[in-house]
């Protein structure tokens, strides 16, 4: 070899025989490599290890940020196989974080033409083992594999395919190795090629002699079948001789790992990319969240949610094979009794929002399919299922029979009776003004939730945002006028700024935790504070709202377009905003006009913004300007909350004064008392 001698490889390694090379155990030719020396352009011919400058071959990409400089391939469009010494560091338990790492498209390391993301790392289990003692060769686990699940397709690359068919008749094949590794010249960082020949095939591994050096790591080893080239190995690590000086490249002997001894984890790398595993023979459709028979569709045929079920493997998106899901994967569909012993396909949801069954999260990148005609019907406490059902017409406090009939989709037990009442979490200051919620203030997990009440059933012990006429009444000692002009006082307590105050549901004002965030673009607002940072205040008085600047109407959602000829250009209203007068729904921004005021449903996931107050109306509860004190609602002689989880059946809110959940009938400002839709 030009410019080395050549050295005898040993026949009989013994334990000294062997040298590594690289970081601690993987200390390997192949391992992972630095860049203390960049390359410069008058060295671009030098290959790895006498083979030639590769400017081709895009879908061999470089990794970046990993344990050093590696290589790897495309296998398919989202899918890198690479060696798994490059993403799991000696001695631990699992790989890298996916966003450390880069993965970059061209014929350098170092200047890129293209860089694409990992969003998951798929590896053999356990912590890096690359061999199991003094002989690398005959004690190698053949587990030094990894795959990198991208965050976009690379549709522009054509991929390189895997080697299925058994590697033992790859003996005295010829080869090629391609990596941005060291080359003999001592540059790194460009993609070269070395044309070679398999020397020698173990249980797990593919031998080439001096073809490879460090950074060539998780780099591809190809050979053609019938007429097409598939990768047969990864490159995992290279030996020297006791003549040999550790770290000169190439090394004496260099190794891959088989790709056909790890086909299951590929095939699962495969699903994880949203491809299906080519099979020789059909494949029938599971309800498994996998496309098992390659059509392109996934779980037709199967149970959608809300249907009777008598398993899970008839539910659409139901559980993946063992070992297929990732733990970021969102809860598979499940066939589980609702409460009232049917069986259906459904998913958890949040029992405090009943209307939160809107769109099922899918694994894989999927993204989110619509879902319609569910809801979230209460099983324990905050846990909910998503069960088949629309809102009815019921108010607050009416009799009903089942969740569907009330308007707030929430039919309670009290005593003999059924009535209609609104779900809350203690603390979140989500019941309508007036109210409080019937959890005990403070607590976690299932006794965080209960039903809005009446606030004059709770002498003591409000939580913040909730009406009071003495501090005594309040959690925090302190009840103060915080909110819109117009509301009564409520129970507050002091802060420095909005992170003071409970999250989301409160903003800092003047000291003092004021209920709902600051707002965004279209939300009301009184002066420059009650908007996010990046949004301003504008309008004329009665008529204001939160804006942002922009470049185009795509900036503005779909209720509002970019006045461009003011400067900075500003997104402006279409239709009124929360608030402003009105006499029908279609001439409001957010499609509800109620008793001549635009309004927003209250939503415990995102309370009322600045200048806005929940009020319960015939209709139901609506963000709204308030105009006069709240009707004070009747109240029970009881002061007590609920200190423990319920389920259906709650006859313990008797005591409470479920008579305070009766509708109120006020009359508001404006010439309607109707709700309409647009």
């Amino acid at each position: 070899m030009p410019g080395r001698p050549a050295l005898p490889r040993p026949t009989s390694p013994s334990p000294r025989a062997w040298r590594a090379v690289a970081t601690s155990a993987l200390a390997l030719a192949a391992g992972c490599g630095t860049l203390d020396d960049w390359p410069d352009e008058a060295a671009v011919e030098a290959p790895i290890v006498d083979g030639m400058r590769e400017t081709g071959e895009p879908a061999v990409v470089a990794l970046m940020g990993v344990t050093g400089l590696c290589t790897g391939t495309l296998i398919a469009p989202q899918l890198v196989l690479t060696a798994k010494h490059c993403v799991v560091p000696e001695g631990a338990p699992g790989p890298i974080a996916p966003s450390l790492v880069t993965v970059g498209i061209g014929d350098r390391w170092f200047g890129a033409t293209r860089s694409l993301y990992v969003r998951e790392i798929v590896t053999t289990p356990g912590p890096l083992r690359i061999s199991g003692g003094g002989d690398p060769v005959g004690t190698a686990t053949g587990t030094d594999i990894a795959l990198l699940v991208l965050r976009q397709r690379a549709e522009d690359v054509t991929p390189i395919p895997v080697r299925r068919a058994s590697a033992e008749t790859l003996m005295s094949s010829p080869a090629t190795a391609i990596g941005f590794g060291m080359t003999r010249a001592g540059t790194t960082g460009d993609k070269n090629r070395q044309d070679t020949t398999i020397t020698r095939v173990t249980p797990f591994l593919l031998e080439a002699i001096e073809t490879i050096c460090q950074g060539d790591s998780g780099g591809p080893l190809l050979v053609e079948n019938a007429g097409v080239r598939e990768v047969a190995g990864v490159a995992s690590f290279g030996v020297y001789s006791i003549a040999s000086e550790v770290g000169d490249c190439p090394s004496d002997a260099d190794y891959w790992n088989r790709v056909d001894a790890q086909l299951p984890l590929i095939d699962l790398a495969l699903l994880r990319a949203g491809e299906c595993p080519p099979s020789d023979t059909p494949r029938e459709e599971l309800c498994n969240s996998l496309d098992d028979d390659c059509d392109g569709e996934t779980d037709e045929g199967c149970l959608a949610i809300g249907e009777a079920c008598t398993a899970d493997d008839q539910c659409a998106f139901g559980p993946m094979p063992e070992g297929a899901a990732a733990s970021n994967d969102p809860t598979p569909v499940q066939c589980l009794d609702l409460g009232d012993g049917s069986r259906r396909c459904t998913i958890p949801c949040d029992a405090t929002s009943p209307v939160g069954c809107g769109s099922l999260a899918r694994p894989l990148g999927q993204g989110a399919l619509a879902l319609d005609g569910l809801y979230c019907r209460s099983i324990a406490g905050c846990e909910g299922l998503c069960a088949p059902g629309s809102a009815g017409t019921a108010g607050n406090g009416e009799a009903c029979a089942a969740d569907t009939d009330c308007a707030s989709l929430r039919c309670t037990s009290v005593g003999a009776s059924r009535v209609c009442t609104t779900p809350c979490v203690a603390g979140s200051g989500a019941c309508p003004l007036g109210e409080a919620c019937s959890a005990l203030t403070g607590a976690t997990g299932a006794d965080a939730c209960g039903l809005c009440v009446g606030a004059g059933s709770f002498p003591s012990g409000r939580a913040l945002g909730e009406v009071c006429d003495d501090p005594s009444q309040c959690d925090s000692g302190m009840c103060q006028a915080v909110g819109p002009a117009g509301t009564p006082s409520l129970c507050t307590q002091a802060c420095d700024n909005d992170g003071g105050c409970p999250a989301t549901a409160f903003r800092c004002e003047g000291g003092l935790c004021a209920p709902g965030p600051r707002g965004g673009l279209l939300d009301p607002c009184r002066e420059e504070s009650d908007c996010i940072r990046s949004a301003t205040c504008v309008g004329d008085p009665g008529v204001r709202y939160c804006t942002i600047d922009c470049d185009t109407d795509e900036d503005c959602g779909t209720v509002a377009h970019c006045d461009t000829a003011q400067s900075p250009a500003r997104c402006v209203v279409d239709l009124a905003p929360a608030g402003t007068a009105c006499t029908s729904a279609a001439s409001c921004a957010s499609g509800a006009c109620v008793e001549g005021l635009c309004a927003l449903p209250c939503d415990p996931r995102a309370p009322c913004a600045p200048g806005l107050a929940c009020l319960r109306f015939d209709e139901g509860p609506f963000c709204a300007t308030p105009s006069t004190p709240p009707v004070p609602m009747p109240t029970s002689s009881c002061g007590c909350r609920a200190t423990e989880a319920r389920g259906p059946g709650l006859a313990w809110l008797a005591p409470l004064g479920i008579v305070a959940l009766v509708r109120r009938g006020r009359r508001r400002r404006g010439p309607t008392r109707s709700l309409t839709r647009a």
